[in-house]
């Protein structure tokens, strides 16, 4: 783990977390002192692999391995970065779902500071729920859920996340 981390990295490969494709599409870049930045890609796999670390000064921490799937319309992604594997979130944490817009699957990453009771569910803009991606006690760290939405109708959809006293809320778009 990296004491104080000031900035985070990213690396991406074309194809799955099990694949070794060299060079990079994007070698080791910076993503500055952010957790989540999008990227702009220029080429359209199936499937992207991005290993994420933080660094202070000379120090960086081991990488985090992400898979990321993507549909061969779209052609940027967010990237998010928790500070690593070994280290707590400091707060409770929703991302953008990626890819995004989507079809027919997306995946929404959350991060706990603590092991809490959430739910996490979606609903179309009418506030009718159409479905419910987790509900119950979920421990310390980041997660990682797939909504399919096969079956709804193209549109934006509200996923709700919920932990103790907090509701965080987040867009996203199914586009057929």
């Amino acid at each position: 783990a990296v004491q104080g981390a000031t900035d985070y990295e990213y690396k991406i490969f074309e194809g799955g977390p099990t694949n070794k494709v060299w060079p990079a599409l994007i070698d080791w870049t910076s993503a500055g002192n952010v957790l989540e930045t999008d990227v702009s890609l220029q080429s359209t796999a199936e499937e992207f692999t991005i290993w994420v670390r933080a660094k202070s000064g000379g120090q960086k921490s081991s990488h985090a391995q992400l898979a990321v799937y993507d549909a061969p319309d779209i052609s940027s992604l967010s990237i998010i970065a928790l500070n690593s594997e070994t280290e707590t979130p400091v707060s409770v944490q929703l991302h953008q779902n990626y890819p995004n817009p989507f079809n027919p699957e997306t995946t929404i990453r959350y991060a706990l500071p603590a092991a809490s009771e959430v739910r996490l569910a979606v609903y179309d803009l009418l506030g009718r729920e159409v479905s419910v991606l987790f509900e119950g006690l979920q421990m310390q760290g980041a997660h990682t859920v797939r909504f399919d939405a096969t079956g709804l109708p193209s549109g934006s959809y509200v996923y709700r996340f919920e932990v103790a006293d907090k509701v965080v809320s987040r867009v996203m778009t199914l586009s057929r």
